[in-house]
């Protein structure tokens, strides 16, 4: 296995560049590129967005295992009678989010430095977001158990979770998992198949809603091609850095054609799930 380098480990382990410590409006450019370039994102920003915009004015919202902030921070100013907790176990993002709290015209966010394991509300919550998180986290069974217990009645899930782990390209698989990624910079625990999950939601006492599948044939093909440019760009020689940059930016007019194409798809099975639960 290679080894990343210092620059790609601080951007693969989520260690935030000072500048956004001190300037962290500047999050939103990042925002916008991973909306951008991120499927996923496309996918949980339009079942966020209809599911919040389905809450009343003075609801409750958790992020669990907010990350970088995206959905968190995002829907802030756009709810402001809504109360926000995001938990994390990593110290950077707390460190961040609290400072872009102090741009906040209010204090309606609540941040906590803690393992999912460990959240222990009861009916607290109208909206829970868990998103690529599950596969992370040692114990998935006491934490859905946990995020049920947290609802309130009629409370709902967003939970979005990586399966599969299967690959289009076997070379980029092989290119891929030869450097230390970022899943094992991560320490994922496993990957899920769809019946294997859907299993352990039920037996945590959740009611499916919907279930969608995500990365089928022309998401994959986005995924792999754009992971590859951005892996050299971050751990190449400065030769196939010059030239990964130049190649990513040609690719993404046809990234964004195939991601349409996955987007606007029925798909029956994929290489990610985004199931909402009650």
């Amino acid at each position: 296995m290679r080894i990343a380098g210092p620059w790609a480990k601080r951007i693969l382990s989520h260690r935030y560049p000072r500048i956004l410590l001190n300037r962290p409006k500047l999050i939103h450019g990042v925002y916008a590129w991973n909306k951008l370039t991120q499927l996923r994102n496309w996918y949980v920003g339009r079942s966020l967005g209809k599911l919040l915009k389905a809450c009343a004015n003075h609801f409750t919202y958790l992020d669990a295992g907010f990350g970088e902030g995206m959905y968190l921070l995002h829907f802030i100013r756009k709810y402001p009678q809504a109360t926000f907790k995001g938990i994390d176990k990593t110290i950077s993002h707390i460190q961040f989010a609290h400072e872009y709290r102090k741009t906040l015209p209010s204090d309606r966010l609540t941040l906590c430095l803690q393992d999912l394991e460990s959240l222990d509300e009861e009916d607290e919550f109208d909206l829970i977001s868990c998103i690529g998180v599950l596969q992370y986290v040692a114990d998935d069974r006491s934490v859905l158990q946990a995020m049920k217990r947290s609802l309130c009645a009629e409370g709902k899930l967003l939970l979005y979770v990586p399966i599969n782990g299967e690959y289009l390209i076997p070379a980029f698989g092989r290119f891929y998992e030869k450097w230390s990624n970022y899943e094992q910079i991560q320490g994922r625990k496993r990957i899920y198949s769809s019946e294997e999950l859907l299993e352990k939601v039920r037996v945590a006492g959740f009611e499916l809603i919907s279930q969608t599948f995500t990365y089928g044939f022309w998401g994959k093909l986005a995924y792999e091609a754009y992971t590859y440019f951005l892996s050299l760009i971050l751990r190449g020689s400065l030769p196939q850095r010059v030239i990964a940059s130049i190649l990513l930016l040609l690719f993404l007019p046809f990234q964004l054609i195939f991601m349409s194409m996955d987007y606007f798809s029925s798909l029956r099975s994929g290489n990610g799930v985004l199931l909402i639960l009650e």
